[in-house]
């Protein structure tokens, strides 16, 4: 199944599908891609906008058609895929930390209204990550400061105190480890995977 979240309704859409293709719907993994990296100042509402369509909309819309068919169900597990820039954002990722805070919000919300039903909604805080958004990253900080990627890398990882970026695996353990029942007592909360880059207790 392949579906353009950046459409109105596509992530109802999607949920209502997989119902119909298979019955139920037990794990639902929300990770919406990461918007342009650029200074406030300089950003168009267009760009707010697009950013919105991007990040915000798609996971509001999959998460609440999949709380009602859990509800109803009285079970699942939902994973919100976010990044650590919700409590330390970096210079140019203001939409990221913008709508990626809304989205924490609501994840919040949506677990304690879904609490009683049994059903678990949790996030995942996602810090320096070896994937192709971070190479670009890399390639425009290197860009922005005459650099080269070798550079901007070790600026990166000087700041993590486990000395590397993770591994996409790494963070798709943990997904599949809060998805499945064995955390259950563990709902509403927001897991961070970033080497101990974030110094903050909470």
């Amino acid at each position: 199944m392949s579906i353009d979240l950046e459409q109105p309704g596509s992530g109802a859409s999607m949920v209502d599908q997989v119902i119909a293709e298979h019955g139920a719907l037990d794990i639902l993994v929300a990770n919406t891609p990461g918007p342009i990296i650029k200074a406030a100042l300089d950003l168009t509402w267009d760009e707010w906008e697009s950013a919105h369509d991007l990040l915000l909309r798609p996971v509001v819309e999959m998460m609440t058609a999949a709380g009602k068919a859990m509800k109803d169900a009285e079970s699942g597990s939902m994973v919100l895929v976010s990044s650590t820039w919700v409590r330390q954002p970096n210079p140019g990722g203001v939409l990221s930390a913008a709508y990626r805070s809304a989205q924490s919000s609501f994840v919040k919300l949506l677990a304690g209204e879904l609490a009683p039903s049994g059903v678990r909604v949790n996030q995942v805080l996602v810090g320096a990550t070896g994937t192709e958004r971070m190479e670009n990253i890399v390639a425009s900080k290197a860009a922005a400061h005459g650099t080269d990627a070798d550079h901007e890398i070790a600026q990166i990882v000087k700041d993590i105190p486990l000395g590397r970026w993770g591994e996409a695996k790494e963070v798709g353990d943990l997904i599949a480890f809060l998805a499945s029942p064995v955390p259950a007592f563990s709902t509403a909360s927001s897991f961070v995977i970033d080497g101990g880059a974030i110094r903050a207790a909470h």
